[in-house]
């Protein structure tokens, strides 16, 4: 089912007025919050959610949880939903590619000589690694996903 933004927003908007109007041990409260988690977290992964609130430092807005949300609805690249860094976009990418391939860390790690730990750091973000890498990374996973920036 395609969603576009201006609904996703508005539903978004709707559940969070809720969500301020009742006190948290109430059933407005627990159905709205349910709701919340349903049009999110089926949408979009909750590793990937954390990866970008972590890269922005700061709660995402109602605006980029809607295009992020309308992005995983319609099976689009989620790094071109909102503004993000390069490494974070690459960390996304790498991600979509391994899932999409249907590889374990594990694998990934057999198929690059790269350990499943250190790539375990890469996909959480906690590392910074060369273009070199980026590329044998991708390369295993039989990705065609480009990373795209500018100098």
């Amino acid at each position: 089912m395609k969603m576009d933004i201006i609904s996703v927003k508005s539903k978004l908007q709707s559940i969070q007025n809720i969500m301020n109007m009742y006190p948290q041990d109430s059933t407005e409260f627990s159905r709205a919050a349910r709701e919340y988690t349903n049009l999110v977290y089926q949408n979009v992964k909750s590793r990937d959610l954390s990866l970008i609130g972590n890269s922005l430092k700061r709660p995402l807005t109602i605006e980029e949880e809607s295009k992020l949300i309308v992005a995983g609805v319609n099976d689009q690249d989620i790094t071109g939903a909102i503004d993000l860094d390069l490494d974070t976009k690459a960390t996304l990418k790498l991600r979509a590619a391994r899932r999409k391939s249907k590889m374990t860390q594990q694998q990934l790690a057999e198929r690059t000589n790269i350990s499943q730990s250190q790539i375990a750091k890469i996909e959480s973000g906690t590392v910074t690694i060369s273009l070199q890498k980026w590329q044998t990374l991708l390369k295993a996973t039989n990705s065609k996903e480009l990373i795209k920036f500018s100098v």
